[in-house]
Order: C-alpha cells, then sequence, then structure tokens
C-alpha cells in the first residue's frame, strides 16, 4: 500500500497512519516518527554548496565520516558563527523549511540539529534560539498537510562555538491525537 497525499507518495507516511491503527486497537506504542531531510524540503536551493564551504552559505555535508549520526546520511552545515548575529540577514541565508505531506493530524514537531540555530514560526518575523537538547518547537495540528519554519545560523552555542548543524524536521504523532485517515 502507498499511501499518496495531494500527488505525493510518501511511503513513511502509509507506514504511520497503518501502525498507529495497528497499534492504537491493540494497545502497542506509537509508531517511529516521520523525517524530513532539511535540504529536500528547504529554499531558497542556493542558500547551500554540496561539499564547499563559506561565509555566505551552508554546505551540504554528503560525505562526514560518521554520517550515520543524520538521516540519511547528510546535513546542511552553516558558516562558523563565533558569537550571536544582529540580524538573519548575516551569514548564511534564512532557509524556509515546507514540509508538504504531513498526514492530518495533532503532531509534536522538533528540529534535528547540532550547536544553536534561529527558528521563526511566523515568516521570520520572531526569532527563538533551539540548541540539540532542546530542538522541540511544540505540539501542532497540521489540517492541510503542511507545516513551516524558518531556520537562520544567528545563534552561537556559547561554550562550544563552531558552525550549525541542521539535519531534518522530526515528526512524532502526539499521544491520543494521531493523523487521521481520509
Amino acid at each position: 500500500v502507498l499511501f499518496t497525499y495531494n500527488g505525493e507518495e510518501n511511503r513513511n507516511q502509509v507506514y504511520a497512519v497503518e501502525v498507529k491503527a495497528t497499534a492504537k486497537a491493540n494497545g502497542f506504542p506509537l509508531p517511529p516518527p516521520l523525517a524530513f531531510d532539511a535540504e529536500d524540503i528547504a529554499t531558497p536551493k542556493d542558500a547551500w554548496q554540496v561539499g564547499t564551504a563559506d561565509a555566505a552559505h551552508w554546505r551540504l555535508w554528503v560525505d562526514d565520516p560518521q554520517g550515520e549520526r543524520w538521516y540519511r546520511k547528510t546535513v546542511l552545515v552553516s558558516p562558523p558563527v563565533p558569537a550571536n548575529r544582529a540580524t538573519p540577514g548575516e551569514g548564511a541565508p534564512v532557509l524556509h523549511l515546507r514540509a508538504t505531506t504531513v498526514p492530518e493530524g495533532k503532531w509534536d514537531v522538533s528540529v534535528k540539529c547540532s550547536r544553536a540555530l534561529g527558528v521563526s514560526l511566523d515568516s521570520g518575523k520572531s526569532w527563538r534560539k533551539i540548541t540539540e537538547s532542546d530542538d522541540r518547537l511544540g505540539v501542532f495540528t497540521i489540517p492541510n498537510g503542511v507545516f513551516e519554519v524558518w531556520i537562520d545560523d544567528r545563534y552561537a552555542m556559547s561554550e562550544n562555538p563552531g558552525p550549525a548543524y541542521l539535519d531534518c524536521l522530526v515528526f512524532r504523532i502526539s499521544p491520543g491525537a494521531g493523523p487521521r485517515e481520509k
């Protein structure tokens, strides 16, 4: 069985919907989360370069020797961030992540990252800092399959400065309010 949502195929979502229904009926734990690779859902596409780094672009790292720690073994890496940046325009471009095939329902959403990143849920009007130990964006009801967030490399990790790593958006079914089949 292949789940098609808005004309796009996604085997992960078939699995999530089918396993959730089975788990709920049999009293088992909820299914594994859905993950969307940042480079698959981020724009502008010219905000990063494959394998090369500079002060004005993200780098898509595809040959990390420890790549197994990243979803699908790839990660977007910011330029080094030695101190907080005053505006989102400094450093690499702001990334707009738009997941468009999230099954309808209530989801606990987080950003898999390393070091610090800025996140905005309002098109970049307001920002908050997230880190790998505090990467949860919150619980959201997603009625139309679309979830959007803006990510920036504007915050430094004072105790461990360097580039930030942006791996993927992670959606976990919120207990008691998972996706509904259409």
